[in-house]
Parts: C-alpha cells; sequence; structure tokens
C-alpha cells in the first residue's frame, strides 16, 4: 500500500527568505507529497532554482509578479522522478502523475481571480484544459483557491454572500467533470473556513481540494488545518492505493 499526501495554501507572498523557509520546512516536516501554492509571488527562473533547492524535491511554477499571482506546484522526491507538467498558464498548472499501480493522475493547482466575470471565464477555462488533458485513464485531483464558495449557506461563516453567478460557474465546474468536494464529503454539515480577515471578521471557505469520482475509494482524510505567516488556511487530503501484483493467468 502506498499514500499520497496532497495540500493546497494560499500563501500570499514567498519573496522573504525566513516565510518560505518556515512554510517549507512545515510542508517537509509533516511529509506532504504534491503541494499547490497560490500568490507565491515568483517571477525569475533563478528564484525557481533558488527555491527548489530550498524544498529539496521537484519545483513546478508559472510566474507571476512581485505582488500577485506565481503559483508552485511542489513535489516531494517519493513523486518527482514520475511527474511532469502538461500545461501551465498565469492561473493554473497542470501536471501528471501515477499511483502504485501505475494509473495515471492529473494535479491541477488554480487560483481563481476575484471578479465575478472573470471568474465566471476562469472556470470554463478550467473546465476547457481538464477537457484537452484528461483521458478515461486518468484520475482528477483539482486543487486551490477559488475565490468563491460552493454553497452559500454552508461556507460563508461571517460577510456577505458571493454572487449567485460565480457561485454556480463553480458548481457547473464541480458537475461537468463529475468531481468531490474532499472535505465536505468526509465533513458533512459542518461549517468552516479557509480565509478569514479581521475588523470585521469574516470568513468563508473558498480554498478546495476537488476529486474524480474514481478517486473516491482511495480518499482517507481531508483537514483545514492552519499555516504560519498567511491569512488562509490549507486543506490537506491523503490518499491511499493498495499495490496490487499480477497473479498466475489461465
Amino acid at each position: 500500500m502506498t499514500s499520497l499526501r496532497t495540500l493546497t495554501l494560499n500563501v500570499r507572498g514567498l519573496k522573504n527568505k525566513k516565510k518560505r523557509h518556515c512554510i517549507f520546512n512545515n510542508l517537509k516536516q509533516n511529509k506532504h507529497d504534491i503541494i499547490g501554492l497560490q500568490e507565491c509571488h515568483i517571477l525569475l527562473e533563478k528564484e525557481a532554482e533558488e527555491w527548489e533547492l530550498q524544498w529539496g524535491g521537484k519545483l513546478f511554477y508559472s510566474t507571476g509578479t512581485n505582488r500577485s499571482l506565481g503559483q508552485i506546484t511542489l513535489v516531494s522526491k517519493q513523486y518527482m522522478d514520475q511527474t511532469h507538467c502538461v500545461y501551465k498558464d498565469s492561473r493554473i498548472i497542470l501536471l501528471e502523475t501515477y499511483n502504485a499501480n501505475k494509473q495515471k493522475i492529473l494535479i491541477a493547482n488554480v487560483y481563481a481571480p476575484q471578479s465575478t466575470k472573470d471568474k465566471i471565464d476562469f472556470f470554463k477555462h478550467i473546465n476547457t484544459i481538464i477537457d484537452e488533458y484528461q483521458t478515461d485513464e486518468h484520475h482528477l485531483i483539482l486543487m486551490g483557491d477559488m475565490n468563491t464558495v460552493i454553497d452559500n449557506d454552508k461556507d460563508v461563516i461571517t460577510g456577505q454572500k458571493h454572487d449567485d453567478k460565480e457561485v454556480k460557474a463553480l458548481n457547473n465546474l464541480m458537475v461537468n467533470n463529475n468531481l468531490i468536494d474532499t472535505w465536505r464529503a468526509l465533513h458533512a454539515d459542518t461549517k468552516e473556513y479557509t480565509w478569514c480577515r479581521n475588523q470585521p471578521f469574516i470568513a468563508r471557505r473558498i480554498d478546495y481540494m476537488f476529486i474524480s469520482h474514481t478517486l473516491a475509494n482511495h480518499l482517507q482524510q481531508c483537514e483545514i488545518i492552519s499555516m504560519p505567516l498567511t491569512d488562509h488556511r490549507a486543506v490537506e487530503t491523503n490518499f491511499t492505493f493498495h499495490k496490487f501484483t499480477k497473479g498466475p493467468s489461465y
């Protein structure tokens, strides 16, 4: 049996070396395998090389600016040799990897824009990219900061509700790709948040780990956990794969 430990987190900038060291150490200590980080503000190839050495595994990135974007997907040493990038743009990094039984898994790390119109267009764009790269052989993990909720009643703790059009667009993305919200699947009607702001206190669940139905039997755990030096909390989702061997044939 082998495991896959995944995590998604909006870090709100990783330029600061001490902050980067703190977050990377936390991830390594908890033995995460594939991590989607949003808003890293990575800009240069030289930075990517330095940060990859600091991580100690493989680092895939899309460039941003000193103040926005710059997504990163980190891959542990255990998975780095079997993982490669098949697509990326300013808001999506799409990787392909394999589980213990050599089954393909597509892993998308995404960061949605702020405005309702842009979000609706972006969710359609995600759908297009998935359609292009996913086959019947693939499982799918879609992780990231969606900047909206799935359900205004369950996922808005305090603050204004999100526009119904963007909520519907995110739900359509899930339906079109047969996706499961891992945290909600294991926590039923529990109300929890992944992002908050003080004065006044506003809290919502806008960071997610979605998986295809084909991965449902492998899902072991999903938790929302606090992380240092960011106003977001991480979504950690763990899977187990029972490695089967071929027996005698007739």
